[in-house]
């Protein structure tokens, strides 16, 4: 919908660059700092039915690297990186549709935990890294064939079911808001003729 819209960019894309926008003066003024920015592998790939949500994690990894570009051109010892998770495991949106729609992680792309995300930004910025992926398996690879060659990456997607969790969810979704929909109706012909 057009509010889902406006709401995945504010909280995913605009919301970081105003507080990254706020915050870089005062970090050069001091001479040191370090920008971190969570967006998703969903960034580098396309998730069938989250063309949103991908859309703004893939804005989030481009102004992540532009912002670094720009600061290392200056000389600035200010820095940025971007972590990319899997899908996150024990909490956050992925265990939410977990629970929700009973859905499992493409194996391909496994999941990972809150703990190793906050180990991978803690490494990121003790090693000035400019971007991470915390997986399972080894996404990076997955993804920079995608670079090359993005028609093998869609192969692979589809050979390894990568979508179809996305579908059973959103089949799912679907389901639950339609039944949502006819409660009131069910309510009255269970109450009988008025």
């Amino acid at each position: 919908t057009e509010a889902d819209v406006a709401l995945y960019t504010e909280v995913n894309l605009t919301a970081p660059m105003q507080l990254t926008r706020l915050v870089l003066p005062g970090m050069q003024a001091r001479g040191r700092g370090h920008v971190v920015n969570i967006a998703s592998i969903a960034g580098f790939g396309a998730a069938a039915f989250g063309e949103t949500y991908g859309a703004t994690k893939a804005g989030l990894v481009g102004f992540t690297r532009s912002l670094r570009a720009s600061l290392k051109t200056q000389g600035s010892p200010v820095s940025t990186s971007v972590i990319c998770p899997a899908f996150i495991s024990q909490a956050g949106m992925f265990a939410d549709i977990q629970a929700a729609h009973g859905v499992k992680a493409p194996w391909i792309l496994g999941t990972c935990t809150p703990e190793a995300v906050a180990r991978a930004l803690v490494r990121a910025v003790d090693r000035d890294q400019p971007e991470s992926f915390v997986a399972e398996r080894p996404v990076g690879l997955f993804f920079a064939i995608g670079l090359l060659f993005p028609r093998i990456l869609e192969q692979l997607t589809l050979l390894f079911g990568v979508n179809d969790m996305f579908l059973q969810a959103a089949k799912s979704a679907r389901q639950k808001a339609e039944l949502k929909r006819s409660e009131p109706q069910l309510q009255r012909d269970a109450s009988g003729p008025q």
